[in-house]
């Protein structure tokens, strides 16, 4: 398997990095929308979604389905 570099937006980090905090001390979901290029093994994130209704624990998350497809039907 390849490595794929993986390049956050600024809006999408500080977002990131703000759902870490809440989350402190548990993992963290969500979803990511940005681009991905195949041949030079790159993705540029543009926006990053944390999803709050998962449960989260230390080594965990669970999504809630019905909810989660609903972030993805924006």
């Amino acid at each position: 398997m390849e490595m794929l570099h993986v390049f956050l937006s600024a809006d999408s980090f500080v977002t990131l990095i703000a759902a870490i905090a809440e989350g402190f001390k548990n993992e963290v979901g969500g979803i990511a929308f940005g681009d991905e290029f195949r041949s030079t093994k790159k993705m540029y994130v543009k926006q990053v979604i944390p999803l709050q209704t998962a449960k989260r624990k230390y080594s965990s998350v669970k999504y809630h389905p019905e909810r989660t497809e609903r972030v993805l039907d924006l």
